[in-house]
């Protein structure tokens, strides 16, 4: 711990709690990730393939280790983008809700990308896609899934996608207000 306490004194990770819910029992205790972009890059791509760095050109190493895992690695900033779009809306009082506080909310098993709060506890809940070229229906199912993890409801949920949506989820939110889609052109 000495170590992690640290590297956080410097900037270089972070620790990331859990949003509180009633789910307890549901949720992880916490966890560590690496703050600094650079550092967070050089160890996920670079320094576990230094063997291939040092025997490949600059476009084979992209092509043969970094290419295939980009759109996972970017998923987590994707999310960051989603949660600020929010806290700008809710600056600008186009939110049904007044946030006043924000995270992720990290299951045992699964998570909820964005979980934000009024003063009375109403919860807003947002599931972003990054990787995905079109967001499917399913979500809803375990979106769902997840809440109840989590033991939270919510009239307000919102679906961010990088890419578009699946028509079958444009009808469901046309017919139930609770579902907000927002795509890139909106971000």
């Amino acid at each position: 711990m000495v170590y992690m306490k640290n590297l956080a004194e410097f900037d270089v990770v972070e620790k990331v709690v859990s949003f509180e819910t009633g789910g307890w029992d549901n949720t992880k205790k916490g966890m560590y990730r690496i703050k600094d972009p650079f550092i967070n890059f050089w160890f996920r791509f670079v320094y576990p393939n230094m063997s291939d760095y040092e025997m490949m050109g600059p476009e084979e190493f992209y092509d043969a280790n970094i290419a295939p895992y980009i759109d996972e690695y970017f998923a987590p900033t994707f999310s960051e983008v989603c949660l600020q779009y929010l806290e700008l809306m809710n600056k600008m009082g186009r939110l049904p809700l007044k946030l006043v506080r924000s995270g992720t909310w990290l299951g045992k098993n699964n998570k909820i990308d964005i979980m934000a709060a009024d003063t009375e506890r109403n919860i807003l809940v947002g599931v972003c896609n990054w990787i995905d070229p079109v967001m499917q229906p399913d979500v809803i199912v375990e979106l769902t899934a997840a809440m109840k993890k989590a033991k939270i409801k919510s009239s307000c949920i919102y679906f961010f996608s990088a890419t578009t949506f699946h028509e079958a989820l444009i009808k469901v939110a046309e017919r139930d207000e609770r579902f907000t889609l927002v795509d890139m052109n909106e971000l």
